[in-house]
């Protein structure tokens, strides 16, 4: 296996007294993950993938992240990868700890208070990142691995760059990608409840109670996937938890969440999670731990 690239930073490395840890990775295959189940008692965690996906958890929830996606810890909260592998990925991370000390953001106390209470009043832990963010990233890594007179100021620049960027990040994709409505909801808890049928585009379309070249439009804009692609998203979903958390059959478990044939959800899974489905039921636990 090819091992990854990474570059990590802790103090006095990272230049800055609010910035506990931070660095970059490229995984270029499915590797064994050092992500153990840990937390960050005064810090929160902005994490960007920016090519890849990855499977994370916190507390009882996991998600599937992503390229181009922001995945957010707050402060205590325990956390980890699912299982012991790391899909090929790109990413970036860097720990905030907020409002961090006095001045160190070259912020009034009434700023800082400020910034601590909208990072606290965030709703979302996974959300579509810009460029401005991952531009923020590469200049904050790119300041601590060039250390000189003027790094801490860039690294500070890039630091609240980073903070005020996560934010917009995050309000941008409440406002653009909000909730789906009760007309596509109700196709995407059929869905989930039907996994191994196939209903034909017209008769989902007639579900949500929307012609078809609408109910496409509608549910890609709401969901931000076709319904083909957001279907085959949670069948590889239910399988996943299926081999976490029961001893059926790999067979058996393709054939419930309505693939064909093992063969083919064998493909269609390492296409996804980039192990096979034998390999993930072997390093994932039964559930998260803490």
């Amino acid at each position: 296996m090819a091992r990854p690239d990474r570059v990590t930073f802790d103090p006095p490395q990272t230049l800055h007294p609010a910035v506990p840890h931070a660095g970059w990775c490229r995984v270029a295959d499915a590797t064994t993950s050092p992500l153990g189940a840990h937390r960050h008692t005064r810090a929160y965690e902005v994490c960007l993938i920016a090519a890849g996906e990855v499977e994370w958890w916190a507390g009882d929830e996991i998600d599937v992240v992503g390229p181009g996606q922001v995945y957010l810890v707050r402060p205590g909260e325990i956390h980890g990868g699912v299982g012991e592998v790391i899909q090929p990925a790109e990413l970036y991370w860097c720990q905030l700890a907020l409002p961090g000390p006095r001045g160190a953001l070259g912020l009034s106390a009434a700023e800082a208070q400020d910034l601590t209470r909208r990072f606290d009043e965030l709703t979302r832990r996974v959300f579509p990142a810009d460029r401005s963010l991952e531009d923020a990233f590469a200049r904050l890594i790119g300041g601590m691995q060039h250390a000189g007179d003027l790094a801490p100021w860039r690294v500070r620049a890039a630091v609240l760059d980073l903070a005020a960027s996560t934010l917009a990040c995050h309000d941008a994709g409440v406002a653009d990608h909000p909730e789906p409505s009760r007309e596509i909801r109700r196709v995407t808890d059929w869905i989930e409840a039907h996994l191994h049928e196939e209903l034909p585009i017209e008769e989902l379309a007639a579900l949500a109670g929307l012609a078809v070249s609408r109910f496409h439009e509608r549910f890609a804009a709401e969901t931000g996937y076709s319904p083909g692609d957001w279907r085959q998203r949670r069948r590889i979903a239910a399988a996943k938890r299926w081999l976490r958390t029961t001893d059926r059959p790999i067979t058996r478990i393709a054939l419930d969440a309505g693939f064909g044939s093992s063969q083919y959800f064998a493909t269609a899974f390492k296409r996804h999670v980039g192990v096979s489905p034998s390999a993930y039921r072997v390093s994932a636990p039964a559930r998260p731990p803490g």
